[in-house]
């Protein structure tokens, strides 16, 4: 019998649930970057994308991206005004989840060059999606500042 226990049915849904609204979503650059580091340093997905989530959203503020629709939705869940959603945001995530420098995987400025021309060669599927282009010098900057 292949039937998932039933403990374990709830976290099957969610998981398959969230599958299809990314799916339909559409991921982007937190996604992209993420890929080299679980593949390199055998990072779990959902932390490497913490890992690199604070700094893609700094790099899309940087290059002017149109944020405010989220920083909208974002304010009225954390009751904050809307200037302040990004601060409060990791504040409220580092409680939950550990954030540790890529340098505690190893990961130096080289890697760091070296996984931007990967991310930018073979994730074009995902970066399609960000509310900015970000080129390869870009993603490097990402990286290095998740030093």
């Amino acid at each position: 019998d292949r039937t998932p226990p039933k403990n374990l049915r709830p976290f099957l849904n969610a998981s398959t649930m969230a599958g299809i609204a990314f799916g339909n979503a559409g991921c982007a650059a937190v996604h992209a970057l993420a890929y080299p580091i679980g593949a390199i340093y055998h990072v779990p997905h959902g932390k490497a994308n913490y890992l690199v989530f604070e700094k893609v959203f700094a790099a899309y503020k940087k290059l002017n991206a149109d944020l405010s629709p989220l920083e909208t939705l974002l304010a009225g869940i954390l009751k904050c005004p809307q200037t302040h959603v990004w601060k409060e945001l990791f504040v409220f995530l580092d409680r939950v989840f550990t954030r540790q420098p890529l340098r505690e995987l190893s990961v130096d400025e080289k890697k760091c060059l070296e996984m931007a021309a990967s991310v930018v060669q073979s994730q074009q599927r995902l970066l399609g999606n960000n509310p900015v282009p970000l080129s390869q010098e870009v993603v490097a900057e990402v990286y290095k500042d998740c030093l």
